[in-house]
């Protein structure tokens, strides 16, 4: 398999243009057309025939880059004999190497406020962990009282959040962790997630839940608050001393906390 890394690293800073080159559209657009949109990817086979999946995501999954330190950090650390609940699950990539780390037992909960990859999450994880007990929901965590939030679609299936941009915007379910623990009997579980910033709701609204919590696999994001800036420094420290989690590794703005 194909694997390169050759990011966060400054002794490879040089070959950077070569990364760009080998995550051009052009290079995914081709990527897409030889392996007909079913890109191999660190043992597994991911379907990308959906029209929000970028051609870079394509590249990226055949080099191996897709989401690498998450995929790492699952393959690594992952507590097998949990349930897993995972917020912003995208197209189910990092889904589908969780589901198969999971002890037949445990279950999948895969969150996902972009209504056209939902689906898609499912069918890449049951292509791959045909045996995994995953759920899917549709739905944007945020801890307002409103029914519906706004989720702003990005380009890349990577990108999109919670709120506006230029006015744009769709409705989406809103859910807070404690509904989800709630609608799927969850007691002690894994928490995955990145969530382009939504995750900062988390850790001021559920700290009885996050008890119930033995591990995080998560990328941080700073965070412009109405008045101030919350920072990744800020919340790892408040991850550690105000959560009772210990940090076990990190890679970037990725994260691995345990109990």
């Amino acid at each position: 398999m194909v694997s390169l890394n050759i990011t966060g690293n400054r002794s490879f800073r040089f070959l950077r243009p070569l990364r760009r080159l080998l995550h051009h559209p052009c290079v995914g657009n081709l990527i897409g057309c030889l392996f007909r949109d079913t890109i191999p990817h660190r043992g597994c086979l991911i379907k990308t025939s959906n029209f929000h999946i970028n051609p870079s995501t394509k590249a990226g999954l055949l080099w191996g880059t897709y989401e690498r330190a998450e995929i790492d950090f699952v393959q690594r650390y992952l507590l097998k004999g949990l349930d897993v609940i995972e917020l912003g699950a995208s197209i189910g990539v990092v889904s589908t190497h969780i589901a198969k780390q999971l002890q037949p037992s445990r279950r999948l909960i895969c969150v996902e406020a972009n209504p056209h990859l939902v689906n898609l999450i499912s069918l890449n994880v049951k292509r791959n962990a045909p045996n995994a007990h995953v759920i899917t929901l549709h739905a944007a965590l945020d801890y307002t009282n409103e029914k519906f939030v706004s989720f702003v679609i990005a380009k890349t299936n990577t990108g999109s959040f919670v709120g506006f941009e230029n006015g744009n915007g769709i409705k989406v379910p809103r859910m807070t962790l404690t509904k989800i623990c709630e609608m799927s009997c969850i007691r002690e579980f894994c928490l995955v997630a990145d969530i382009e910033g939504s995750e900062l709701g988390i850790f001021r609204n559920e700290k009885a839940l996050l008890e119930k919590c033995r591990q995080m696999i998560i990328e941080l994001h700073d965070i412009k608050c109405p008045n101030n800036i919350v920072t990744v420094h800020d919340m790892v420290d408040d991850i550690r001393k105000n959560h009772g989690f210990m940090l076990v590794d990190s890679r970037g703005n990725v994260f691995v906390f345990q109990r």
